[in-house]
């Protein structure tokens, strides 16, 4: 019901003509061929061959700003994602509905040949929310991707898809609502296999794909594994916490809710967990049982990056990639009482990404330092790597995180101490 009233404001949008914005600042220096990194475009929306050849013949990235009945929207365009330049155009008319909803259509009648990335500025507070891309085929809707959520209060709506034709929806909901429905959906259709590598990730470089930017030596970036989990063939009970947490029946052992009875921070500097989150299970009392394996779904992504390429170290743009993504969400198989870090060194070691990590007593627990050879600070002196589950960013370590059947788990990188991406409270803000 709610997609066909959404439908309904396809007519709305088809009866809008195209509006173009002003002032198409090129700043091209004849004798390089460089562009201004951001410029406006052009009233009839197009943007030439020429300009893409230069692009991709330099590599440059540039943002290309527009505006659609005040709604501002951007186009990041990575030069090294051009394959065949040709004339394009970027207007796109966006509108609004009362429904929380953006319904958009490019005035383009071909695709691009590229993936930029599209961003919408809701100008909007979305924080404790999700989003999803729909495209409208006929009378109905499809859903293709999820849209990322980045800037102050996550009012910047991040869509990456290949196709630059038709008319698409943009679906905001609540994250916990969103998150009900999902695990719904997967307790109903779970099919659990083995996970393919039965040998659990370690700090082994030869299994990490090599970091281009060399800061560390081996030894040094991947500490022993002394810190990692324990195996055993059964499941034992490890009760960590404090107060009177309450133990999920399917919960794995050691993991507990907390009653938000603490008030002061544990032995490892870990402020109050709040009422009904998880309690922080030590790596020393973890304990996996590798005859049952459950699933979760993960995702790695920096595409607040693209929000902020004027703070971005110039020598890692090569390794942004040009839609933020750097492993899709999908589902993954772990084993029973695995922590976050030990399903993230998986991905990683599977899916050849980079990853560099080092031990922290004081926090007794792992710190994600760079990944995809991004690292903290890259963008910004508030960057670096965060996680997310379930819609709740912990405030302690991932390795101290022992995962549960149907969560979600998602790696986002900050460009502003958590603020641009929903997490600013699991920096102590």
């Amino acid at each position: 019901m709610k997609r066909k009233l959404l439908l309904f404001f396809l007519f709305i949008l088809l009866a809008f003509s195209f509006t173009g914005c002003k002032g198409f600042e090129v700043g091209v220096n004849e004798q390089t061929a460089s562009y201004s990194d951001r410029m406006a475009i052009p009233e009839d929306g197009i943007v030439s061959a020429d300009v893409f050849k230069d692009l991709k013949e330099t590599k440059q990235v540039v943002t290309f700003e527009g505006e659609s009945k005040g709604i501002k929207y951007e186009w990041t365009v990575f030069g090294s994602e051009i394959t065949e330049p040709k004339d394009c155009n970027l207007l796109v008319t966006i509108i609004k509905t009362s429904e929380s909803a953006y319904i958009f259509n490019f005035a383009s009648e071909e695709d691009f040949g590229f993936t930029p990335l599209l961003s919408i500025y809701s100008g909007d507070n979305n924080e404790g929310k999700v989003a999803s891309l729909l495209e409208v085929r006929g009378n109905e809707s499809a859903y293709l991707s999820d849209v990322y959520l980045t800037g102050t209060n996550s009012e910047i709506l991040n869509v990456s898809y290949d196709s630059q034709v038709g008319t698409y929806i943009i679906e905001i909901s609540d994250e916990e609502e969103a998150i009900k429905m999902a695990s719904a959906d997967s307790n109903e259709n779970e099919s659990v296999n083995e996970p393919a590598n039965e040998q659990k990730a370690s700090s082994n470089s030869e299994s990490i794909t090599e970091s281009k930017t060399e800061s560390k030596t081996d030894s040094e970036a991947y500490k022993p594994d002394e810190y990692l989990s324990k195996s055993t063939s059964s499941s034992s009970k490890v009760i960590t916490g404090t107060g009177k947490s309450g133990e999920s029946a399917d919960a794995p052992a050691g993991r507990v809710l907390s009653d938000g009875s603490r008030t002061d921070k544990d032995q490892y500097l870990t402020d109050p967990v709040p009422f009904g989150k998880p309690q922080p299970v030590e790596p020393e009392n973890q304990v996996v049982n590798k005859g049952k394996a459950l699933s979760c779904t993960f995702s790695i992504e920096c595409t607040t990056i693209l929000n902020n390429l004027e703070n971005l170290n110039p020598d890692k743009l090569d390794v942004v990639p040009a839609n933020g993504i750097i492993f899709s969400a999908q589902t993954v198989t772990f084993y029973e009482g695995e922590s976050v870090f030990d399903v993230l060194s998986r991905v990683c070691s599977e899916n050849n990404i980079h990853i560099e990590y080092s031990w922290t007593p004081m926090y007794n627990s792992v710190y994600i330092e760079g990944m995809n050879n991004l690292y903290e600070f890259d963008c910004g002196q508030g960057s670096g790597w965060m996680y997310k589950v379930d819609g709740w960013y912990p405030n302690y370590g991932c390795s101290r995180y022992v995962l549960t059947n149907g969560e979600t788990v998602e790696w986002r990188y900050t460009c502003d101490y958590g603020s641009d991406i929903g997490g600013h409270y699991a920096m102590g803000e």
